[in-house]
């Protein structure tokens, strides 16, 4: 309870009208889930809320509606405390809702004036959103702090997400030459994890990219500092790199588009004694490019806004399952990378 604890005296020296009582009066809303029931024609909202009456780390509290708002309000209203909402972490939704009303989804998300902008919006690949907040894990405090947590440390665990913010996914409906994402997350085996990112066309759920297409794609947004990618070459060897640094240009032309992808790396484990280790990785990694643009492509999902930057260069749109884009892949590994590893 120690981070309830410093919570709570940050709320302290920050906030004038509220003084200890009204604290221990305060339900500190850390993650909202939302559901849709297609049977029932119903929303459901689930919070799950820091504890601070006993060792129970936080609970969880669902109310139903017509529409979001509703079971938003009517969850509020189940509280036998005042609703702090300021500490919200993580929005986590079904695919149902997505599906259903995207549209509503987004204009409650914005227009909410509880809500921040700064937590993180995760589409579930589980049926009920509801039953991550609900899972009971022993080694997380809370299941929506966690899941923030290992989001904001994703360079720690291969960039199998990426840092999809409310602020970021209102933006990008707004923006009518640029398509959604949003990042998956599965709850399965007792334990949360990432499962790449969903998919958009005109605001429509197409299809998934996996965990390594999702590195992918961190890669060109620049949000990627640890990327590893592997090469077999038999049965029980292999070499790994580790690209620590990036740099994308976009040029174009009337009819194409050229991204130099510029990679930093090291060698983090090298079995294969390659004559040529860079040779073979560039190869790869282009070819695993070429294959994910050709995804993006085929699903029209424009989720790099490539039709918003030529829009900016020749002031006309595109189409963007038909438009020409190359990929050039420079990367240099540092040999040395290895020894260091080993030493650390």
């Amino acid at each position: 309870m120690k981070k309830l604890f410093i919570l709570i005296s940050i709320i302290l020296l920050t906030s004038g009208c509220y003084d200890y009582k009204e604290l221990h009066n305060l339900a500190i809303i850390s993650g909202i889930a939302i559901d849709y029931d297609k049977i029932t024609n119903e929303y459901t909202t689930t919070f799950e809320i820091l504890n601070s009456d006993d060792d129970t780390k936080s609970y969880t509290i669902n109310g139903t509606g017509k529409n979001i708002e509703d079971s938003f309000n009517n969850t509020s209203l189940k509280i036998n405390k005042i609703p702090f909402y300021s500490h919200v972490s993580v929005m986590i939704l079904s695919k149902s809702v997505i599906n259903n009303n995207i549209d509503d989804l987004i204009e409650f998300i914005a227009n909410n004036k509880k809500l921040t902008n700064t937590f993180y919006i995760l589409l579930s690949k589980n049926d009920l959103s509801k039953d991550i907040l609900e899972s009971e894990n022993l080694k997380y405090d809370t299941i929506s702090e966690s899941i923030y947590n290992l989001i904001d440390n994703k360079d720690l665990i291969n960039n199998y997400s990426l840092k999809t913010t409310s602020e970021n996914i209102i933006n990008n409906y707004l923006n009518n030459m640029k398509d959604l994402y949003i990042p998956v997350i599965n709850y399965k085996n007792n334990d949360i994890e990432f499962d790449g990112i969903a998919i958009f066309d005109n605001n429509k759920l197409k299809n998934y990219l996996n965990s390594d297409e999702s590195k992918l794609i961190n890669i060109l947004l620049n949000e990627s500092n640890n990327a590893y990618f592997e090469k077999t070459c038999n049965k029980d060897n292999e070499t790994i790199i580790n690209i620590y640094k990036q740099k994308i240009k976009y040029k174009f032309n009337k009819d194409k588009l050229t991204i130099d992808i510029i990679l930093l790396g090291n060698l983090v484990k090298d079995e294969c004694n390659y004559d040529n280790t860079e040779k073979i990785f560039n190869k790869q990694i282009k070819n695993d490019y070429n294959n994910l643009i050709n995804k993006l492509k085929n699903n029209n999902s424009d989720i790099l806004g490539i039709n918003y930057l030529y829009y900016k260069n020749y002031n006309k749109k595109i189409d963007f399952n038909t438009f020409e884009i190359n990929t050039n892949i420079n990367l240099s590994i540092n040999n040395n990378g290895i020894f260091f590893e080993v030493k650390k």
